[in-house]
């Protein structure tokens, strides 16, 4: 079994928290992969954490795209809302 295992699952955790648009579970899973890959840095296994490193840049790429992507659509939402209520009360919106 590879030393990087956990790793790789804390960071197999991390992408279903993303699509699960879980930001604050994502966070805290994100900074403690992190301090958990720091760690294997220091503890000399890094013969097998270039595949690691970008697996982990792609992740948080993707998960900074869908965090804006979920805040457009919120803003979205906002923006209907607003329209729908002046609709609704007779005036613009």
């Amino acid at each position: 079994m590879s030393a990087l295992a956990p790793l790789l699952a804390e960071l197999a955790e991390l992408r279903r928290a993303v699509e699960d648009e879980d930001w604050p579970l994502a966070a805290t899973l994100a900074r403690r992969h992190d301090h958990a890959l720091r760690a294997a840095v220091r503890d000399g296994v890094a013969d097998e954490l270039a595949a690691l490193l970008a697996a982990q840049q792609a992740l948080i790429a993707d998960f900074a795209r869908r965090r804006e992507e979920a805040a457009e659509r919120l803003r979205g939402l906002r923006r209907a809302d607003g329209a729908a209520r002046a609709y609704r009360d007779g005036g613009e919106p």
